[in-house]
């Protein structure tokens, strides 16, 4: 196996989010290197309370079901939510809301994490026909090389904005750093491209001609401009080799909080009495009724005349994520050992029982 190398001890800021500068219109785009990998990537999500995390993964073994993407997006998050490309009368559908509104998000679990190498295997209850791995590049990158890549970036917010976005770049150098997270440090391997990365991007594959991942999208460099910096191939295929031994001799491992998760998802199924109790000490009653296909009805019962509000949910980290045409909102549940569960919305907390 050919590793890669190069000059160590650079001085790079890394960001918890991808950020970088529109790239030069000369680069040739490569449309079959986009087809291809197209197939194989996600649009992922972590819902969390106050500000869900968006960005991008790719699928590293079809018959694991497993994906890969950015440790700073995951944190310390156990599950994740992840659309795959999606065509209509021909053509790709790039439109978020298309996603959100149309189509269920399938649930994943955390397998395998790696702070220093800012990389999360996930495991995906499903996927889609016609998703194919990405085959990761036993060879590495040179300066010069051309790059490619699939990501995420044109998001305003998680209920608007553009997917599935192509970028083209090239190598500038690859390299290895010390990289430490709390009390670990170790040497780390980088491809450093002239590809712009953007928020959304992050977790992204970079991807030669023959459309093999050689780096994960990762972040930019704040003292350079069009400068991004990707986690090595030979570091991704050595923490999926760890990640694929992890889960082959414990199976179980992590399972039992999906378990646990997965029981309470599937108890949100069904029709629901909702009170909502008001900081004035007044309360308003109304109904609620969650959809196995992934859609909701919530009806506030103040007004018969009024039309109910309806959308689709999904749920993962314990956080009840509400999409409709309008607007996007996260709760965090607090179950009752009798079923029951409630949260706070506005202002009000929301209680639902059968």
């Amino acid at each position: 196996m050919e590793h890669c190398s190069g000059a160590n001890g650079r001085s790079w800021l890394i960001v918890a989010v991808a950020i970088g500068l529109a790239g030069p219109g000369f680069l040739q785009a490569n449309p079959k290197v986009y087809e291809q990998a197209l197939k194989s990537t996600g649009w992922v999500i972590i819902p969390r309370e106050k500000s869900s995390a968006l960005g991008t993964c790719w699928v590293a073994d079809r018959e694991r079901k497993l994906v890969i993407t950015s440790y700073h997006l995951v944190k310390d998050a156990k599950e994740a939510l992840v659309f795959f490309p999606r065509h209509a009368d021909g053509k790709l559908l790039v439109d978020a809301a298309s996603y959100l509104h149309g189509a269920q998000a399938i649930n994943a679990r955390v397998i395998a994490a790696d702070r220093l190498r800012d990389l999360v295997l996930l495991q995906l209850e499903s996927l889609p026909d016609g998703v194919q791995a990405l085959a990761v590049a036993d060879k590495c990158s040179r300066p010069g090389d051309d790059v490619h890549s699939i990501g995420n970036s044109g998001m305003a917010r998680a209920s608007a904005g553009m997917l599935w976005r192509y970028t083209r770049g090239n190598v500038r150098q690859v390299y290895t750093r010390k990289m430490r997270a709390e009390e670990t440090a170790e040497m780390v391997q980088f491809v450093e491209t002239q590809s712009p990365v953007n928020p959304g991007d992050s977790g992204g594959p970079l991807l030669n001609n023959r459309g093999e991942v050689i780096g994960v999208a990762m972040a930019y460099d704040p003292h350079e401009q069009l400068v991004s910096h990707n986690i090595a191939s030979d570091e991704v295929r050595a923490f999926l080799k760890r990640g694929l031994t992890k889960l082959e001799a414990a199976p179980e491992n992590g399972k039992e909080l999906g378990q646990v998760e997965k029981q309470k998802s599937n108890q949100l199924f069904g029709a629901w009495k909702v009170t909502a109790k008001l900081d004035d000490g007044s309360k308003s009653r109304g109904e609620a009724q969650f959809h196995r296909d992934g859609t909701y009805v919530l009806s506030d019962g103040s007004d018969v005349d009024e039309e109910p509000q309806r959308g689709r949910f999904a749920y993962a980290n314990g956080i009840l994520w509400l999409i409709t045409v309008d607007h996007q909102a996260s709760f965090k549940l607090v179950w009752q050992a009798d079923g029951r569960f409630n949260f706070v919305a506005n202002g009000a907390d929301m209680s639902f029982e059968r």
